[in-house]
């Protein structure tokens, strides 16, 4: 059994609008590996937008069970749990479960590449007492390859990774601040042995804001960037 924990307290985002204050995203991962075909991650996640003048801020739990199928496909499902301040006056809770396909290479290369298929339903009550409900479906293409050695997986790599991620909605959109139609990222990552990895990246998440009422916030945000830190440290348990 393999547990890993995935530290990442440094996330800065600075929005392109004039006027927006940087947002700071802090996340812990722990993450089993049950067997050789079934990994259990849960993650808790608190971010929030550094100025009293624009109040958002969400506290969310990401439980996920990933089922290795074949040596190139992954299935995975789970629930994710967010409970955000949109804005001064309004707050909502979100229950998203959701069902995923991963098709990806070989981990035995100098660099690896995957794509994950997800579909989600999205349930929010919010504190007017109204509520949303939507199904998305999400895209996304992650690329990695070792700079400094011949495998990805082996200690002392460096390796360059970078990912693109589309958001389509079937049906209406929900109520919220950052409303998020696409993700790109790049960044480096360092491992340092089978138990300690490091990695940082720039990501850009493209959102507009669904809020209908009045609002201080900018009713559109073109571009969000985020500097992310991550520390990764995985246990074995030979017993």
């Amino acid at each position: 059994m393999v547990g890993i924990c995935c530290l990442l307290p440094f996330n800065d985002l600075k929005a392109q609008n004039s006027g927006t204050k940087p947002q700071y995203w802090n996340n812990i991962t722990l993450a089993w590996q049950v067997n050789d075909r079934l990994w259990v991650v849960n993650t808790l996640s608190y971010n929030f937008l550094f100025d009293k003048e624009l109040p958002w801020s969400e506290f969310t739990y990401n439980g996920t069970a990933v089922f290795r199928m074949n040596s190139f496909l992954l299935a995975n499902g789970g629930l994710y749990i967010a409970t955000t301040k949109q804005s001064a006056t309004l707050s909502s809770l979100e229950i998203r479960p959701y069902v995923g396909i991963r098709i990806s290479t070989k981990a035995n290369k100098r660099w690896l590449i995957s794509n994950l298929t997800r579909i989600e339903w999205r349930n929010l009550n919010y504190s007017d007492d109204s509520s949303d409900e939507a199904f998305r479906l999400r895209n996304r293409t992650s690329a990695a390859i070792a700079i400094n050695r011949k495998l990805i997986l082996e200690d002392h790599t460096l390796s360059f990774f970078s990912y693109f991620e589309a958001f389509h909605n079937f049906d209406n959109e929900v109520v919220e601040r950052y409303f998020t139609t696409l993700k790109y990222k790049a960044g480096l990552a360092y491992r340092f042995s089978p138990q300690w990895q490091i990695n940082i990246g720039v990501l850009s998440n493209r959102t507009r804001s669904t809020i209908g009422v009045p609002s201080h916030a900018p009713t559109n945000v073109v571009s969000n960037f985020i500097l992310e830190l991550g520390v990764i440290y995985g246990i074995r348990n030979n017993g």
